[in-house]
């Protein structure tokens, strides 16, 4: 079977930081590899054409780009058609869907929609409540027309929906939309655990820096915890995180290191006591994994994805009572949720090897092996 990716992914393979969507279509692109699977992407970043040491192949767009003056839409769907893979697979909330949709129906392939956030499964008036509602009217439609319409003409077509947990699961039923759940995979190269972590009772933040993920949360928490070390890493999205950010990073009690890769985050918060998240929605984010992975409990604000951090003690979620959260931090007992117990969750469920046998169950299921 061919598999085929698009996106700026080989950034995502060389251990760069990018968003959760590319780093999943990364460690799906490797799984796949890993099993005898040919793997293809057109990536959009890099230059050249490469072939990885374990044989994906990844193929450049500004290389297509450098000698015609056709617009990228049409160089992509060129390529997708060219590389006649039996498998397309999308994740990002993009019209470049279409183009890999028809690509794919071109060359009589299977498209693989895979789910990024749970915004994506949500009703429309849900969406437009916490979403749309508070942009322009020009960039409202403009989104709309981008992808509410074609997320539903994909919903119908899209050979397999895949979902990130049971809760983005019951959200597309409602909608009619059958689908299959498939965790997101946390990178073995970043296994830590084996490591023991030494506390020193800072709290950390890991992940972009804008109104959507809880800035203004994070402001509230750091400024009336003011006792409390807090390491902050991420880059502001916007000019009011911009704004926050100063704020903040004037505060004694705060350490702010920027953006780093996953690796060099990692080592950073390995220390801490908990990983803090204030975002409304999410997907199932990656830092819970790599605090979950390190020993480490996270304290949520709003998501818990799939009701995991309440159904195996993974941190505590919060209900977005900030109140609560706020005085739990350096007066809760965390030592409750145990360093093995959070680092077996992962284990568990989250290998490459189990969520790419998943995959290939679910296709072989279907008849499309």
């Amino acid at each position: 079977m061919k598999f085929c990716f698009w996106g700026n992914i080989y950034s995502a393979l060389i251990g760069k930081q990018v968003g959760g969507a590319e780093l999943q279509m990364s460690l799906l692109a490797k799984g796949f590899r890993k099993y005898g699977y040919q793997v293809y992407i057109v990536d959009f970043q890099i230059d050249n054409d490469i072939i990885t040491k374990d044989g994906i192949k990844i193929y450049s767009i500004k290389k297509k780009m450098q000698n015609t003056y056709l617009p990228r839409s049409i160089i992509l769907f060129t390529m997708l058609v060219e590389l006649d893979a039996d498998y397309y697979y999308g994740r990002i909330r993009s019209g470049m869907h279409a183009i890999a949709y028809f690509a794919n129906r071109r060359v009589k392939g299977r498209y693989i929609l895979g789910m990024a956030h749970d915004m994506d499964t949500l009703k429309f008036k849900d969406r437009y409540k916490i979403y749309y509602s508070k942009l322009g009217l020009a960039k409202m439609l403009k989104k709309i027309l981008h992808c509410e319409l074609l997320f539903n003409f994909l919903f119908k077509k899209a050979n397999f929906v895949i979902v990130q947990h049971k809760e983005q699961q019951r959200n597309l039923a409602i909608r009619g939309v059958p689908s299959e759940i498939c965790e997101n995979i946390y990178p073995k190269e970043l296994d830590n655990f084996d490591r023991k972590r030494i506390t020193n009772g800072s709290y950390a933040f890991l992940g972009s820096l804008d109104k959507r993920k809880g800035i203004d949360y994070l402001e509230r928490i750091v400024s009336e915890c003011s006792q409390t070390s807090f390491k902050v890493i991420g880059r502001p999205r916007d000019s009011h995180a911009k704004r926050r950010l100063d704020i903040i990073k004037k505060l004694d009690n705060v350490e702010y290191k920027g953006q780093l890769s996953n690796k060099e985050a990692i080592n950073e918060i390995i220390s801490s006591e908990a990983l803090i998240s204030t975002s409304r929605l999410e997907g199932f984010p990656n830092t819970f994994l790599e605090a979950w992975a390190n020993g480490m409990p996270v304290l949520s604000l709003y998501v818990d994805p799939g009701n995991v951090i309440k159904k195996f003690n993974l941190g505590e979620c919060y209900e977005g009572n900030l109140d609560n959260l706020i005085h739990d931090i350096g007066s809760k007992n965390l030592s409750l949720h145990k360093e093995k117990k959070l680092k077996n969750y992962v284990k568990k469920y989250h290998s490459a090897d189990r969520i790419i046998n998943k995959y290939i169950n679910i296709i072989s299921e279907n008849h499309e092996v």
